[in-house]
């Protein structure tokens, strides 16, 4: 450990001692900001210089916000404040020797504003501006500060029997072998829970009786979430993962319009054209013609593939940070923590979510190969997201073009004149949690950046442009679909 490191530590450890009784008091003087995969983000209700700043946040059980990337800086875009890098006193000035309070050097490029670091009468301390930038700053001024706190750990599955709703992040230490399974049902190690000890003994009292029968019988002929009757029109019909699917049509009849839940047709339906709805899914969205390409002028919804198979949801944080697969949640759902200031209802209450903004999907699931959109449909490309954004005047401006005109936090809502409608839908981060909805919309690209990141557009309620960053597979962003060219 360098010299550096060990003394920041050490007093640190020290200020955690010596304040630990008061940790409490002292985090109920922040708000909570935002959140990272594995910290939470908060700012500071009241102003102090950058020392007070730092000793204020380990005596709260943390310490003054550090960064590893651009992505992460942006998180504290909004208002300024102080974060946790200094500049050594021996370093040769303005621009060398900044490191982060726990020692480590900084990651990434840093986004100085113009003429800065600049140095003038001794700024060793640094201000993060609303604008992603960043100012060196006389240590003894007096600003607000961002304090990140680790995300507590445990075990988060609620299937454990030691799960823990307060933990955010898996220690491993998830154990299933110690409940005792419900009467009639026994431990099964192979599939990890309990199983009923006699399939056929359906109210488990341990004996298989006419009762049981009675219940098989009363159960007869039901298909899932398709109901006890799985019929569409003038076709043979089946129910596959909860939805009824056309095996074959009737003599005489065709799906000509390739939507299953209004069976088969008789004749050919007349030629759809963008600007009219269309449906998917048993869900009716509009659509958008905009310089030559056709928009959903909504947000993906579906809890299926194109192909009709299941796209897996209501994952808990631990399944949703570690799945390679894909999966699909609606904003706010299960015990995941959730922050979204959105005007005009909960964003946190699923069905206020989905009703507004649809649903979120992770990477894996815009990727796999049975497709998330109708067929002739797609989501876009990264070069498809730059063509939309300069056909209307540039990436800079853009937001203001293509955000809805309601919606948004602190009225800070587009013009959307085109039709294109954004919605702040928020994400799920790659931890399992919800941030966001009310202030920034997120939409997937198909277009990966390298193995392990991909391209993402954003707009937020304080910023004109469409900004362009990329992002981890397992975060979960809106989906608009595109039309193919013809």
């Amino acid at each position: 450990m360098n010299l550096l490191k060990h003394v920041l530590l050490f007093g640190a450890s020290i200020l955690m001692v010596c304040g630990s009784v008061n940790a409490q008091d002292e985090i109920s003087n922040y708000e909570f900001w935002a959140s990272t995969d594995s910290t939470f983000i908060y700012l500071s209700e009241y102003v102090s210089n950058w020392q007070d700043a730092r000793d204020s946040s380990v005596i709260a059980g943390g310490h003054l916000v550090t960064l590893s990337s651009l992505t992460e800086n942006s998180l504290l875009d909004g208002t300024n404040g102080w974060i946790g890098l200094f500049q050594l006193e021996s370093s040769m000035e303005p621009d060398s020797g900044w490191v982060w309070v726990t020692g480590e050097p900084i990651l990434f490029t840093p986004p100085w504003a113009d003429s800065e670091p600049s140095d003038l009468g001794g700024e060793d301390c640094l201000e993060k501006m609303a604008n992603s930038d960043w100012n060196d700053h006389k240590c003894t001024f007096s600003f607000k500060h961002f304090m990140e706190l680790p995300m507590p750990s445990g075990c988060p599955d609620p299937n454990a029997c030691n799960y823990d709703p307060n933990a955010h992040l898996n220690d491993d230490s998830c154990e299933y072998f110690t409940c005792k399974c419900l009467e009639g049902t026994i431990w099964s190690e192979e599939l990890g829970g309990c199983i009923v000890a006699n399939p056929s003994d359906s109210n488990f009292d341990g004996c298989v009786q006419l009762t049981d029968l009675l219940d098989l019988l009363s159960a007869y002929g039901t298909c899932g979430d398709c109901g006890g009757d799985c019929s569409l029109a003038n076709a043979t019909s089946t129910c596959v993962n909860g939805e009824c699917v056309i095996e074959s049509c009737n003599d005489g009849f065709t799906d000509y319009n390739g939507e299953a839940l209004d069976g088969c047709e008789s004749e050919e339906v007349p030629p759809w054209s963008c600007g009219e709805d269309l449906v998917f899914k048993g869900h009716t969205y509009a659509t958008v013609q905009i310089n030559g390409q056709c928009w959903f002028a909504e947000n993906l919804r579906s809890t299926s593939y194109a192909n009709g198979d299941a796209i897996a949801g209501n994952l808990n944080d631990p399944a949703w940070s570690t799945t390679s697969s894909g999966g699909r949640a609606t904003f706010g759902e299960g015990a995941s923590v959730c922050y979204g200031p959105a005007p005009g209802g909960d964003a946190c209450n699923e069905a206020f979510s989905l009703t507004s903004y649809g649903r979120l999907y992770n990477w894996h699931a815009v990727n796999d190969a049975r497709g998330l959109c109708p067929s002739g449909w797609h989501v876009p490309s990264d070069g498809e997201w730059t063509t939309l954004t300069d056909g209307i005047g540039g990436a800079l401006t853009a937001g203001n073009t293509l955000k809805a005109g309601s919606g948004w936090f602190n009225n800070g809502n587009g013009a959307s004149p085109n039709g294109f409608d954004a919605f702040p839908g928020g994400q799920r981060m790659n931890a399992g949690n919800f941030q966001g909805a009310g202030t920034d919309a997120f939409f997937w690209t198909s277009t990966a950046l390298s193995s392990v990141q991909v391209w993402f557009r954003s707009m937020g309620w304080n910023l004109p442009e469409v900004v362009r960053n990329p992002a981890e597979k397992n975060v979960g962003m809106s989906v608009r679909c595109l039309k193919d060219a013809e």
